[in-house]
């Protein structure tokens, strides 16, 4: 998925600036390197996309959703807070920033990462958020693939395989159109993409061919 995001670069946007937190990669995704990460949002313009893709494993406990980073450890059959990131802190950062923002979750039961309560919160700051599953379906891996099926069918869907018009451009409503019929065939309908998209959104080009 970064690779694909840098592949953007003089097509949908001038420049692209990442940051990969990522096992082999040269950071790791602690939960020390994902909170620092999160400051590169802070750089955003007005005219910029800001890009959050989490790719992992995430939790629900105590009503909360939490995202685990490659430390997470347990203490008595529970998550020890200092060793997980809370889904608060994810979207504080979306918030903070300016322009166009996407979050694109892929990981267990991340539909249940947006409450009632943080569903109104991101819809108030104009954030895009296409989650792998809903609250009561896991984010399945198929081994042939050799990703999970979400991010199989977000990668498949910006090289071109979303482009419902042929006009050589993805946007966001085609792109979640796409996912949740792939996902559907390529799950037997057992795991159900969502999108949560602002009052009044304004469908907008996320990636070209």
């Amino acid at each position: 998925m970064h690779r694909a995001l840098l592949a953007q670069q003089g097509k949908a946007y001038r420049k692209v600036h990442s940051i990969l937190l990522a096992d082999g990669a040269d950071e790791a995704p602690t939960a020390d390197n994902i909170q620092d990460a999160l400051d590169i949002f802070r750089e955003a313009g007005q005219n910029d996309t800001v890009v959050l893709f989490l790719a992992g494993h995430g939790v629900n406990e105590d009503g909360q959703y939490y995202f685990l980073p490659r430390e997470a450890r347990l203490r008595r059959n529970r998550w020890r807070k200092s060793s997980v990131i809370k889904w608060r802190v994810l979207q504080d950062a979306m918030q903070e920033t300016q322009g166009r923002r996407i979050l694109l979750i892929d990981t267990c039961h991340s539909g249940n990462a947006f409450n009632s309560r943080l569903v109104n919160d991101s819809a108030n700051s104009s954030i895009v958020v296409i989650s792998a599953t809903d609250s009561s379906s896991f984010a399945k891996e198929l081994q042939e693939l050799k990703h999970g099926v979400f991010t199989y069918a977000l990668l498949q869907g910006m090289k071109g395989k979303a482009d419902m018009n042929g006009d050589k451009q993805i946007k966001i409503k085609e792109l979640d159109a796409y996912l949740s019929n792939q996902i559907e065939y390529l799950t037997e309908g057992q795991q159900v993409p969502v999108l949560h998209a602002p009052g009044g959104f304004k469908d907008f080009v996320f990636a070209r061919e």
